[in-house]
């Protein structure tokens, strides 16, 4: 039981040392470039909404991917 606490533990510390390292990297990148549009940031969410489709419809058998349609990436 030890084991596996410390390796959770363990584990949660790395995932919020990246979380705070992405972090610093946005403060990093706003500073240089500006914070992201509203624009961008609601077609990256659209874009998030269809790959999460994509991916709960292959589990249930679709197989067509967003990315493929024109104007996605390859």
């Amino acid at each position: 039981m030890c084991v596996a606490l410390n390796a959770s533990a363990t584990r949660a510390a790395v995932r919020q040392r990246e979380h705070d390292r992405l972090g610093e990297w946005v403060e990093r990148l706003e500073g240089e470039y500006g914070a992201v549009a509203d624009a961008d940031l609601s077609t990256a969410a659209a874009e998030r909404q269809e790959i999460e489709q994509w991916f709960a419809g292959r589990e249930t058998g679709l197989r067509s991917s967003p990315l493929s349609r024109e104007g996605g990436r390859p």
